[in-house]
């Protein structure tokens, strides 16, 4: 009897660890599908998103990911940043209360994965393959605009910290390449 009930306990808790397992792996899937859909971008690069911990509903926070990189190039981010980057993220459109928002406030806090500038890279290359000269031009300059914002928040780009500005200026070339 206490055999059966042990063997009974053992299956539900493993036929448990798979049915979770298999609706992660669906709730990957229709991310996955779903944002594949509205961005056109291959599944590799999709897979390399979800792997930062981007889901579709916090998405509009990698798009402006230069920012967070340009917060973090000297490895800290000060108050000018960070109120330069939820100034400019609050002006793009995204409430305060959005995942993506919430995504942002994260990455302020603690220091992003270090592959998120070359994954968003390799976003905005596939993302812009499809597109007219016209509308890749329209795109980089609405990020490089909020970009220079948060580059020059704590003096960056022409104020007095050379060094600071050095990895800005590389990021801010990064990012234009990309657009490339």
């Amino acid at each position: 009897m206490r055999r059966t009930a042990l063997e009974g306990l053992f299956f539900r808790e493993r036929d448990q660890k798979i049915l979770a397992r298999v609706r992660a792996e669906y709730r990957r899937r229709a991310m996955r599908e779903a944002l594949r859909d509205a961005t056109g971008v291959p599944d590799d690069i999709i897979d390399r998103i979800l792997s930062l911990g981007v889901d579709t509903r916090s998405f509009p926070a990698f798009l402006f990911a230069p920012l967070i990189a340009l917060a973090w190039a000297d490895g800290r981010v000060d108050e000018r940043e960070r109120c330069a980057i939820l100034d400019e993220i609050e002006a793009a459109g995204l409430s305060r209360r959005s995942a993506a928002h919430c995504v942002f406030v994260g990455w302020l806090t603690r220091q992003p994965p270090p592959d998120l500038m070359q994954t968003w890279e390799q976003y905005i290359r596939a993302l812009c393959k499809p597109l007219a000269l016209r509308e890749r031009a329209w795109l980089a300059s609405a990020i490089r605009w909020r970009a220079h914002a948060v580059a020059s928040a704590s003096g960056g780009i022409l104020g007095s910290r050379f060094r600071e500005s050095k990895d800005k200026i590389e990021l801010l070339e990064r990012m234009d390449s990309a657009f490339a």
